[in-house]
């Protein structure tokens, strides 16, 4: 037994009308975001941790940073931070607070609020674009079959 996509025809006529955008507005959304970023991230510590790249190929783009920026962006439960023993890595955790090195074998990270700065940026780059309005009235666009082939 075979299963059938349901809508595959019209999804494959609205992914075709995305033609009408051009190849270019993959890097020019990454490009944008990527500055976005750079201007709203939260201070850190590591000046390498601002760096952001972008990578555009067709119709595809992405944004690439240090990965614990999304930790940043989606925000983080509580957790409990254990020591694993052996010798590499240690049985405990050690920082320093305040000029004092404290040793631990668990810490416990209170919950992380979310700082949506990636998210904001990318819907921010996407928003001030002029070819946007393009691309939602072609989406949206119902398709049907037959003479009239495309009505709102």
């Amino acid at each position: 037994m075979t299963a059938k996509l349901l809508g595959g025809p019209e999804l494959r006529l609205r992914l075709a009308s995305l033609s009408a955008v051009g190849p270019e507005f993959g890097q020019v959304w990454a490009n944008d975001t990527a500055a976005k970023m750079r201007a709203t991230a939260p201070n850190a510590k590591r000046p390498a941790s601002r760096i952001f790249t972008t990578k555009a190929r067709g119709l595809r783009a992405a944004v690439y940073g240090a990965f614990w920026w999304v930790f940043v962006d989606r925000g983080t439960k509580a957790h409990d931070i254990f020591g694993s023993g052996g010798k590499n890595p240690p049985e405990n955790l050690k920082f320093s607070i305040g000029g004092q090195t404290i040793f631990a074998s668990k810490v416990h990270k209170k919950r992380q609020r979310r700082n949506a700065f990636i998210s904001r940026a990318a819907q921010e780059a996407l928003a001030g674009q002029a070819w946007v309005a393009t691309v939602t009235k072609q989406w949206n666009r119902r398709r049907i079959g037959g003479a009239h082939r495309a009505f709102l």
